[in-house]
């Protein structure tokens, strides 16, 4: 692993959410992790080889930009990422690169935006990036738009878990109750599907951080647009689900995630 300290790249709020919305860094080179920071916010963006701090290449939906002479002169194309379906808004994903098997090795954790039937998959490379696996995350029902995607370790045993939710708009055909859901990592490459919030309250790039400063990951999200038969009386929300799943030694483990008021 490396030794150097994680490095911060400072970016304006404009190419932020250009990055944001659109693409996640990887870097094919380095086990290190490099944020783009605003003045009061960081988002993190992690890679999946050793290497050089230098060395970044890009991932979208459907083809990863390899940046072939490390300095970001020479790039190379490979559409060999196996998401980029087309919803009315165009292709759109959202993505997260972590060490998700806890094995020192980042993979991609990818779902679909802005289309209904959205899919979320974990897809490692065996051959640095030349092909994909693809692990469909455990589904009991048909997903709307997961127009949000999160990891961290919600229970505090060293594994990260996944953690997205979907819009009030884009649900399928019958259904009014966007719901918020956690993909509990079990080890061993396994996860179970865990619905926590089931209050037709749809949400739109969810934040995982500490709320509390207890050490604790907790969730906040916020609707992109609301219908009139949410949860909240029609009105706009944002939403805190308190974290009372993690793994406490003063006082014994807790239950779930508790939802707050919207």
């Amino acid at each position: 692993a490396a030794t150097n300290p994680p490095q911060f790249i400072r970016a304006t709020r404009e190419i932020l959410l250009f990055f944001e919305e659109n693409f996640a860094i990887i870097n094919a080179e380095i086990v290190d992790e490099i944020r783009f920071a605003t003045e009061t916010s960081y988002v993190p963006v992690s890679f999946f080889r050793p290497g050089f701090i230098l060395h970044n290449d890009v991932v979208r939906g459907d083809t990863w930009f390899e940046n072939k002479d490390g300095r970001g002169l020479e790039w190379v194309a490979h559409k060999n990422i196996p998401m980029g379906r087309r919803g009315p808004f165009g292709v759109c994903v959202r993505t997260m690169i972590a060490d998700m098997d806890g094995n020192g090795k980042m993979v991609i954790v990818m779902c679909d935006a802005d289309i209904s039937d959205s899919k979320i998959y974990i897809l490692r490379t065996p051959d640095k990036g030349q092909s994909w696996t693809k692990q469909a995350l455990p589904q009991s029902f048909q997903y709307g738009s997961l127009h949000s995607l999160a990891v961290a370790d919600f229970k505090g045993n060293g594994r990260l878990d996944i953690v997205s939710n979907e819009q009030e708009e884009l649900l399928p055909a019958g259904r009014t109750n966007p719901r918020f859901v956690v993909w509990e990592n079990l080890g061993d490459q396994k996860y179970a599907e865990h619905i926590i919030l089931d209050e037709k309250l749809g949400g739109h790039e969810l934040q995982v951080g500490d709320v509390k400063g207890d050490g604790v990951i907790d969730i906040c999200s916020k609707a992109w647009g609301v219908q009139p038969w949410n949860g909240n009386g029609g009105k706009m929300h944002v939403d805190y689900l308190e974290n009372v799943l993690h793994d406490k030694k003063a006082t014994g483990a807790s239950k779930g995630i508790a939802p707050g008021k919207p």
